[in-house]
């Protein structure tokens, strides 16, 4: 074991790992433990109904987004550092020119055809789930949308702290923050209005990290402007885009979806009890994605590169950090989790419950490592696609099957954790066969 320790701390893709992992592992703990204290705290300040109500309008916002988002964040970082490590500076810059491009048509339909679909819902037929704080998650859909692209963006050039503090620290720190101002003064704090403040705070910061890291990341175009225009291979981006769009937007249905589903089908109520206990679970999934985020660029820089090897010794880093976590992190659960959970205005046994289907299926899928991210890096999102595609419909099956048995949110529990872990297993699968099959493509051409 000493001498495996040994040899692991010798490899250079380590130190790679660990340099940019470091950073990103401190910064998304931060993040989550603020994020957690900001849910915790909104649930503390507003009525259950009030809050399952927030629960829906951010769950909706938050998928809308990544409709709107159109899979240009994954573009820029998997793109930007492939050509960097291939020597292409003309394709880098145009690629960022027209991810930007599709952001902002992007974000302006997903946003208008909703807003208009909610009207004429309303209006017409008076349905307005959430006493009409899907409104609200609407127009929060545009400032999350630029605020995950900005944040992709700078990973991918490999600024790890300018990337994730603004979103991920400062904006959960000003959310409850204006939030007990509002309650200090006597101002409105339903939902829609939490809703309200939370994007004109993230807006604010997401526009201010723009212009901050516009000279940062502007250098690249302006330098490459007279090659911009040969730079582009927009049928290859357009081809990618498709499926990484399609990865982002199906895989967010089952995660942000299911709370506005459980308000609508069952009451506001019970979308705050399931909320919570999402929310929960998700903070071992939160390490996962910190080890995704220094992954991600290394692995497609190495695919650039055809060093298939290192590709895997990656992703078996990736497992053995996941498994750390994870054994640590159902540890606290176990014996914290139920103490954690009576801070929520919500019914503590059920969430518990909640809370103890849905954190298995997090440390499960987390024990894969970074197979997801693998692919969706080195041109096997097609494959991560079909996955999402096959587990959304097992999961709307069983949904309906068990639904007709007994629709209660155990249920829903069971299936959201079936499917995050038969995802995993299918990525995993996938991108072995995917890294190895192009290892001996390359290895094939070497030896004619």
């Amino acid at each position: 074991m000493q001498r495996l320790w040994e040899q692991i701390k010798q490899d250079d893709i380590v130190t790679k790992l660990a340099g940019k992992g470091f950073n990103a592992l401190v910064i998304k703990v931060a993040s989550a433990g603020l994020s957690y204290l900001m849910f915790l705290l909104l649930a503390r300040w507003m009525t259950p109904q009030e809050y399952g109500e927030f629960a829906m309008a951010f769950s909706f916002g938050s998928f809308l987004a990544f409709v709107a988002l159109r899979g240009q964040h994954l573009m820029v970082l998997r793109y930007i550092p492939q050509y960097e490590g291939q020597g292409k500076p003309a394709l880098a810059a145009g690629i960022l020119v027209h991810s930007r491009r599709q952001l902002l048509i992007g974000t302006a339909w997903t946003v208008a055809l909703t807003l208009a679909a909610l009207a004429i819902l309303d209006t017409r037929f008076g349905w307005a789930p959430g006493d009409r704080t899907l409104y609200m998650g609407a127009i929060f859909a545009a400032p999350f949308a630029y605020a995950q692209y900005q944040s992709h963006l700078l990973r991918a050039f490999g600024s790890i702290n300018r990337a994730l503090i603004p979103m991920d620290v400062a904006w959960r720190l000003a959310v409850p923050a204006a939030v007990y101002a509002a309650l200090t003064l006597d101002l409105p704090t339903s939902s829609g209005a939490v809703m309200l403040i939370a994007s004109a705070l993230l807006g604010g910061i997401t526009a201010w990290q723009w212009l901050r890291d516009e000279k940062h990341v502007g250098k690249r175009l302006n330098e490459n402007k007279q090659i911009c225009e040969v730079g582009y291979d927009v049928d290859e981006w357009y081809h990618t885009k498709n499926g990484l769009w399609g990865i982002t937007t199906i895989g967010a249905i089952i995660p942000q979806l299911t709370t506005v589903i459980v308000g609508i089908s069952l009451s506001a109520n019970d979308a705050g009890i399931f909320f919570a206990a999402l929310k929960t679970s998700q903070l071992l999934g939160v390490l996962v994605v910190a080890c995704n985020i220094s992954t991600a660029p290394i692995i497609s820089k190495y695919w650039g590169k055809k060093e298939y090897k290192s590709i895997i010794k990656i992703w078996i880093y990736s497992i053995l950090f996941c498994f750390f976590c994870a054994i640590n992190f159902l540890l606290f659960i176990f014996y914290f989790g139920q103490h954690l959970l009576s801070f929520f205005n919500v019914d503590t046994d059920t969430t518990y419950r909640l809370l103890q289907i849905l954190i298995m299926g997090q440390a499960l899928q987390a024990l894969l490592g970074c197979a997801d991210v693998g692919l969706e890096n080195t041109g096997g999102e097609r494959s991560c696609l079909a996955a999402n595609v096959y587990t959304i419909i097992a999961s709307i099956t069983a949904a309906v099957l068990f639904g007709i048995l007994s629709y209660d949110l155990y249920t829903i529990a069971y299936i959201i954790s079936a499917r995050i872990v038969s995802y995993k297993i299918f990525c995993a699968v996938a991108f072995l066969i995917h890294v190895r099959s192009k290892a001996d493509q390359y290895s094939n051409s070497k030896t004619v």
